[in-house]
């Protein structure tokens, strides 16, 4: 190891005078994790060495608590994502995303450009510390500089060790510091120089320190201030999923309801279309048994003309001998005549009063159907308004394509009874006038015939033979002779 040393540079302009530091037995500071020490003596580069590892620590504690803080909040950035994909994908109640959103990455920003702070003054306590190494190491070489070579080499060798373990390298010979010129002071011999540079470069040692302990204090509490700027946020995201779940929850219970109000939707316009199925088979019902009515006139008035040409035939036919057994010819005709008359003025009558009970009883069936049609859209409409305001993302063409996707295409049982009483009574009814042939003979004048039946009411035989001896007393001699013929046939 070469001893000699090359010349140390001209010196820089000197820097403003320190303040004059206070007497070395009566300094006192707050060192690193606050405890309070008096200063080295001038030679004491182990408790130097003790309190610059103690800094290392404290510089990797605060890297530690930087390294955390990030990856905090990028876990936070994790969760904000994932909650903004949820209120994405589940904003149908309008529940504040964007704004949400909006405050969230301001915090994160504002979070972001406290942790750039964090790191600034990270890497300026950095910078004192290897400051601080730099000038701990000329100390080091100071102190070993009068023991001569092999001290100094030695020295040197612990210093280079010292260095490599706190992970800083090593610094040049010489600086321009105010120690480098204590160590020119040294090598000329003036060791009262050297000592009191010493104990400036001490004292500012001391202050560096406190310096160093207050800023690693104000580190810590901004971290522990920011853990519970994480901590209440943390809290916020879990209070905005649970009440995310709620809101879904909520719609789920309401989809359910509305679904099970379209079902009853549906259900009430199946029964209403049924309803008017069989409105519209009674109103059928209703026309055949008027066409059925118009046909039995028909006949009728078919039958008195039969009678009224028949009655001239045996007018013209008969003599005057046999008139007595042609009278009672026409009367027995008569008879039958009336008697058929009365058959069928009954089973009209009976065809009547059936019909009309039947649409008196299906005006009173439709008025039924469209009052509880009415009253069911109502409150269905009701209660689909009220669903709706409660979620108005809901989409009413849904409803109507699934009424109409469920419209009935078949009729009931009471339909199918209806028309087989339909078919029923209209066997009857067409049954009847099959007699109608038999009676030919009888025809006259049945105007008169009913209106005798409506004021005698309940006639006996002997009315009866008198209305055939008065019907019989206006045929003329060609209505006998046309009767006659007809009853000798």
């Amino acid at each position: 190891h070469d001893n000699t040393q090359p010349p140390p540079p001209p010196p820089p302009p000197p820097p403003p005078p320190p303040p004059p530091p206070p007497p070395i037995d009566s300094v006192s500071s707050v060192g690193v994790g606050g405890q309070r020490y008096l200063p080295p003596q001038p030679h004491d580069c182990a408790s130097s060495s003790v309190e610059l590892m103690e800094v290392q620590r404290k510089l990797d504690a605060v890297l530690r608590e930087n390294s955390n803080l990030q990856r905090q909040v990028e876990e936070y950035e994790v969760e904000l994502q994932h909650v903004r994909m949820s209120n994405d994908g589940g904003d149908w109640g309008g529940y504040g995303s964007r704004e949400n959103d909006r405050n969230l990455y301001d915090e994160i920003a504002h979070w972001r450009q406290k942790h750039y702070e964090i790191e600034k003054e990270k890497k300026d306590l950095e910078r004192e510390h290897r400051t601080t190494v730099q000038q701990l190491t000329h100390l080091l070489e100071l102190s070993s500089a009068p023991d001569g070579a092999a001290p100094q080499q030695q020295q040197h060798q612990q210093q280079q060790q010292q260095q490599q373990q706190l992970g800083h390298p090593s610094p040049p010979a010489t600086l321009a510091t105010p120690i480098g010129r204590v160590q020119a002071g040294n090598r000329q011999g003036n060791e009262d120089v050297g000592d009191a540079a010493l104990s400036r470069e001490y004292a500012q040692i001391q202050q560096w320190y406190a310096e160093l302990a207050r800023k690693f204090q104000r580190a810590q509490q901004q971290i522990a201030d920011k853990n519970r700027e994480l901590q209440t946020l943390r809290d916020d995201m879990s209070m905005v999923e649970e009440q995310n779940r709620q809101l879904s929850e909520q719609y789920k219970e309401s989809f359910n309801s509305l679904e099970d109000v379209r079902s009853q939707l549906v259900a009430k316009e199946l029964e209403y279309m049924k309803l008017q199925r069989k409105l519209y088979d009674k109103n059928g019902e209703m026309q055949q048994m008027r066409e059925q009515i118009v046909q039995r006139e028909q006949q009728i008035e078919h039958v008195r003309q039969e009678m009224a040409e028949t009655t001239q035939k045996f007018a013209a036919s008969y003599s005057q001998r046999r008139v007595e057994d042609l009278e009672a010819y026409i009367r027995q005709q008569a008879l039958s005549h009336l008697e058929t008359q009365a058959e069928w003025s009954r089973q009209i009558g009976e065809i009547k009063s059936q019909a009309e009970r039947k649409l008196e009883k299906v005006k009173r069936e439709k008025e039924e159907c469209e009052r509880l049609a009415a009253t069911d859209r109502a409150s269905l409409t009701q209660q689909i308004n009220q669903a709706k305001a409660e979620h108005p993302q809901q989409d009413q063409h849904q409803l109507t394509s699934t009424t109409h996707k469920h419209q009935p295409h078949q009729t009931t049982a009471a339909t199918s009874a209806a028309d087989q009483q339909q078919t029923t009574s209209s066997k009857t009814a067409t049954a009847s006038p099959a007699a109608a042939p038999a009676a030919a003979a009888a025809s006259a004048s049945e105007q008169q015939q009913q209106q005798q039946q409506h004021q005698e009411g309940g006639d006996t035989g002997a009315s009866r033979e008198a209305a055939a001896e008065l019907w019989a007393a206006q045929l003329t001699q060609d209505e006998y002779k046309r009767v006659y013929t007809r009853w000798q046939e």
